[in-house]
């Protein structure tokens, strides 16, 4: 299966991540709270909706130099380092547009995992693996934004 060209872009800094990605492997998740109410004489209860959570969305990306030649290793710890840069106006950290062809996710980046494997002579990572969980209040969902 051919993999798909996506990238990670931070709406403030500008910096962008792109990857190749198997379009299976990201997980969006989001659930609704719903209040259940007997009701006296009736054959079921009836069901009213409370209010919708915070949409996740969880991906794994590998960049490997011996799969791709062109891929950058050292361009994931790079684009990590501007994720903790906190706006002094908003006192928030930038927004991240996750974009996948025609899917895409603006949300914050709940948390990531950096693991660094095979190593060249100078002790640069040869692949990459990073792992990440984005919020969202839903808005944002398809770049609604």
């Amino acid at each position: 299966m051919e993999l798909v060209k996506g990238k990670l872009k931070n709406k403030d800094t500008g910096s962008e991540l792109e990857f190749s990605l198997n379009p299976t492997d990201y997980t969006l998740h989001r659930s609704f709270e719903f209040g259940i109410e007997p009701c006296m004489g009736q054959s079921a209860p009836v069901i009213g909706f409370r209010s919708g959570s915070l949409s996740h969305l969880s991906f794994n990306l590998v960049f490997d130099k011996d799969a791709d030649k062109q891929c950058a290793p050292a361009s994931v710890l790079s684009f990590l380092k501007d994720l903790n840069k906190v706006d002094e106006a908003s006192r928030s950290v930038g927004e991240i547009q996750f974009q996948l062809g025609n899917f895409s996710f603006i949300g914050f980046i709940l948390e990531y995992t950096y693991q660094p494997s095979r190593f060249d002579n100078e002790g640069k990572p040869m692949c990459v693996r990073a792992d990440f969980k984005m919020i969202s209040n839903g808005e944002f969902e398809d770049g609604k934004h």
